[in-house]
């Protein structure tokens, strides 16, 4: 693989996540309604994913091009899982208190799912 390749593979999944940010703090800061709520909330987490992704494709990437550091295979999965465990508990503090509304609630559940999925990812790296 060539090495302008793999940046370009690598670069992929953070450009990817500071669109979703982007997009959802639009999303966020458009209206007061709870459609836009949940919309902008799922859309910012997205950005686990897209974090996930690029931990996995750095270290794939990084054993093609015979670039294994056993510090990088260390470190990736652990920003990974960070962003994943963030993620789940940002979704869990929506749906913690006391008299949740019916958009904190849809967005906590989908936000704490999306950082399950995140996890899956992470763990491949």
């Amino acid at each position: 693989m060539n090495i302008y390749i793999g940046w370009l593979f690598k670069l992929i999944p953070l450009i990817m996540g500071l669109i979703c940010i982007a997009l959802g703090g639009f999303v966020l800061e458009s209206s007061g309604q709870s459609e836009y709520f949940v919309a902008g909330h799922v859309l910012i987490s997205l950005a686990a994913i897209c974090l996930a992704l690029f931990t996995t494709a750095f270290i794939i990437i990084s054993q093609l091009t015979r670039g294994v550091n056993t510090f990088y295979n260390t470190l990736f999965p652990i920003i990974g899982y960070a962003g994943s465990i963030i993620t789940m508990i940002w979704g869990w503090a929506l749906l913690a208190g006391n008299d949740v509304m019916a958009d904190e609630f849809v967005a906590g559940h989908v936000i704490f799912g999306v950082g399950m999925i995140a996890a899956c990812v992470s763990t491949v790296a």
